[in-house]
């Protein structure tokens, strides 16, 4: 009960606000593909038991079918709807894309490797509430090509569960099939694939924990293989400042390790290591019924990273800044990052959106989206 009283409280802060977009978690310093504290309509991509709240809704995110890389400077062209029907709810999405598995297959792609990311995928999404609230996300692509130099197939079925009881949430992310493969050059196959999510809100703030583990194999001349593990835990909060704003923040401990074997995918063989505390602070405000500005600082505290060799590094620049701004007519809301024409590398909160620094009049806004609620 606590989870849905913050839930209206955050969404009064920003009324009218349609809450749907990459540029809106990004400049809050958050991930595009959805947080585990901060309410908005993208986490359905996170735990699609979201779903339930935000219901009756169209969102678009403006960009070009060939950036691979979704990134504030390069966005992926994607969008969809959710609709209510008694007390379910449905929705179906269009290129989406996984950030981390078109790394994957691109870094994998032989001579080719556009053609092994993510291509026209389509999402089917369903959510009701039985007592307990829950979600499922169905992902499919598929795609074939044997007009150019090589013939290349390349196929993803991917199945996203969730449910929110309570004060909890829990979401498992797998892939059912994860391949591609191009004649003369690369086989890839994703053996597993699995992201497992729970966040527990106390004290208005909420304890989140995610683990990740990858399996993959690319063959033809050789036998090159890859795992890797991942785990996040930390504690982030929205707190209301006045009626119309709000503050953000959030620290978390990563850990990872990889084990490389002369696979494409990754920089360096053998095994890797690397783990970093990071801290974001942000804030949302309202200053016209019309407009809401946001924008987000963060940072790796400590970190370090360790390859094959023992040899380390630590201590580099990670420091994150990213703004943005909503633009809201009624039911209707254009969203976008700030003056943000260029796009970072690091990820402190795992945000991967960082601009230059220069307010463009020229290019006021970058990662456009628009959202409709109805």
């Amino acid at each position: 009960m606590k989870k849905q009283v913050a839930l209206a409280l955050g969404l009064a802060v920003i009324s009218g606000s349609a809450l749907a977009s990459k540029a809106r978690l990004e400049a809050l310093g958050e991930n595009a593909d959805g947080s585990q504290y901060i309410m908005d309509g993208r986490n359905i991509f996170l735990n699609p038991a979201q779903a339930n709240y935000f219901k009756d809704m169209v969102t678009i995110e403006a960009g070009d079918t060939t950036n691979n890389d979704d990134e504030a400077s390069s966005p992926n062209a994607e969008g969809g709807f959710l609709r209510a029907s008694g007390n379910m709810v449905y929705g179906a999405f269009f290129g989406h894309e996984d950030q981390t598995l078109n790394d994957i297959r691109t870094n994998a792609g032989g001579t080719t490797p556009a053609d092994f990311a993510d291509q026209n995928t389509w999402d089917f999404f369903v959510a009701g509430d039985a007592g307990v609230q829950w979600g499922a996300n169905l992902s499919y692509m598929t795609y074939k090509n044997e007009q150019g130099t090589n013939d290349v197939e390349s196929d993803a079925v991917r199945v996203n569960v969730g449910v929110i009881s309570g004060d909890t949430e829990v979401f498992l992310k797998t892939s059912l099939v994860e391949t591609a493969e191009e004649d003369t050059s690369v086989d890839l196959e994703v053996k597993s694939r699995y992201v497992l999510g729970v966040s527990h809100n106390i004290d208005g703030g909420t304890i989140i924990f995610n683990y990740s583990s990858f399996e993959a194999e690319e063959s033809e001349t050789k036998d090159e293989t890859w795992k890797n593990t991942m785990f996040n835990i930390g504690y982030g909060k929205v707190s209301k400042l006045n009626d119309s704003s709000s503050f953000n923040w959030k620290v978390n401990y990563m850990n990872m390790e990889s084990e490389n074997e002369d696979f494409d995918a990754t920089a360096a063989n053998g095994d890797q290591k690397e783990y970093a505390l990071s801290a974001v602070m942000g804030i949302e405000s309202m200053v016209k019924e019309w407009l809401t500005l946001r924008a987000s600082i963060g940072q790796n505290v400590l970190a370090e990273s360790e390859d094959d060799n023992g040899d380390k590094s630590s201590g580099g620049d990670t420091t994150i800044v990213a703004a943005g701004a909503s633009l809201v007519f009624g039911d209707f809301q254009v969203d976008g990052m700030i003056g943000n024409d260029a796009a970072g590398t690091g990820s402190p909160g795992n945000n991967t959106a960082s601009g230059n620094g220069t307010l463009r009049t020229d290019s006021l806004l970058s990662r456009v989206s628009a959202t409709y609620r109805f």
